[in-house]
């Protein structure tokens, strides 16, 4: 499939639904028996350490699946500098960390020393190493309060609210999910979360589910709900699923981790209508 993969992006252009489609063809292929099961594939120490590490991730510091998806992708970024843990020292981090955030932004960067001090301690606490090497990790220039969050004034919000075709699917799907944001206040991936037991019609509340296992009841407003009814009986395609908000495109399913379609959905609205957030001035 790799193979197939990179003689399609070098002839085609590029679709997001080129990786999925394949696989989904596979794993169908082999439900009906026409081709045989994939070959195991033995795990290596270094992959049994980064499953252990992931479900340290999970049960010990309650994250949940899109920050675990993280935290994995930069442990394996730093796995493989080919490194022996048992041979492990200060020089082989500091190199690693130089090395990895020369290419990186800063924010980037500031995850890449997190998660990696992160690991250490995992891997000094299970006796991985002999030393706990995240002290060597120094700190990453944050910058905090150097940039401020966007913001959109009231008659801004109402103008993207109008730019939506409620008479669409997609129309009426991000229309809601642009409700849920504004009314609320809702995370990103709060609202890509969000399943369809979570709406408690009878008692007009949403259970939100946030960092750490957190759960929250916030009330249903009017506007809210009425918005979410109406994508639900006219928009949402029929789908086994729980989450609320599905994709455009099969196969059907909610959005993924991180929640970056739902970051998209308000990006697309920005473009639609012209409006460019200004940033609050320096001395707030």
């Amino acid at each position: 499939m790799a193979n197939f993969l990179g003689w399609r992006w070098r002839h085609y252009v590029y679709h997001s639904g080129d990786k999925c489609t394949p696989a989904l063809l596979l794993q169908h292929l082999r439900k009906l028996d026409v081709l045989p099961p994939p070959t195991p594939v033995p795990l290596t120490p270094i992959d049994v350490m980064e499953r252990a590490y992931g479900q340290y991730l999970r049960q010990e510091r309650s994250f949940m699946s899109g920050s675990v998806g993280q935290y994995l992708t930069v442990a394996r970024r730093f796995r493989d500098g080919k490194i022996r843990l048992n041979e492990l020292h200060t020089k082989d981090v500091s190199d690693f960390i130089l090395k990895d955030s020369s290419i990186r932004g800063r924010r980037s960067a500031q995850l890449m020393t997190s998660v990696l001090r992160s690991f250490l301690n995992y891997l000094f606490q299970e006796g991985k190493t002999a030393t706990n090497l995240a002290a060597a990790i120094p700190a990453t220039a944050g910058g905090h309060l150097s940039k401020l969050p966007r913001y959109l004034e009231a008659a801004e919000v109402e103008k993207l609210l109008r730019s939506y075709d409620r008479r669409q699917n997609v129309g009426r799907r991000d229309y809601a999910v642009l409700v849920l944001l504004a009314r609320l206040g809702l995370r990103a991936s709060e609202v890509a979360n969000l399943e369809l037991d979570d709406i408690n019609w009878e008692n007009g509340e949403l259970v939100i589910r946030g960092k750490g296992n957190r759960v929250d009841r916030m009330p249903l407003l009017q506007e809210v709900g009425k918005a979410i009814a109406d994508y639900l009986k006219r928009g949402r395609p029929c789908c086994s699923t729980r989450r609320v908000f599905i994709q455009r495109k099969a196969p059907y399913a909610g959005f993924g981790s991180p929640p970056n379609a739902v970051s998209n959905i308000v990006k697309r609205a920005l473009t639609r209508t012209g409006l460019k957030p200004p940033e609050p001035p320096p001395d707030l």
